[in-house]
């Protein structure tokens, strides 16, 4: 497991989920599980004290990029779910290139940028 992922889940999934989605993330054959979470957050995982939702101009790829950037993300980041799943990648191709369905971990436990088909998230502790 690694610790953009484990952290991800302490952070910012309710805590009556996490046991479980950390089981999802350990084992190779249940982490599909865990990346359909990501596509549509209907079953509403995350721990909304620490989500803000974006939208319009706010949302397009530079700029959540120069958001993130402002708090502290590094240049690459941890890609879970999308075409780049379980991969360090650079954070401005990762925001423009990973279609629906994934979450950015920029600082383990701090900062993650979530985009599903439905909506765009930035987490935050």
């Amino acid at each position: 497991m690694n610790i953009h992922e484990e952290t991800f889940i302490r952070a910012f999934v309710e805590p009556a989920r996490r046991e479980r989605f950390l089981a999802f993330v350990a084992d190779p054959n249940k982490r599909e599980k865990f990346v359909r979470e990501l596509d549509h957050l209907k079953s509403r995982f995350l721990d909304a004290r620490f989500v803000t939702v974006l939208r319009g101009t706010p949302s397009l790829p530079p700029n959540v990029y120069a958001t993130l950037r402002k708090q502290g993300a590094p240049r690459t980041c941890w890609v879970m779910g999308g075409r780049f799943d379980g991969q360090d990648r650079e954070l401005l191709d990762a925001l423009t290139n990973s279609g629906d369905g994934f979450a950015l971990s920029c600082i383990p436990g701090r900062l993650v940028y979530v985009k599903s088909e439905d909506e765009e998230l930035l987490l935050q502790r």
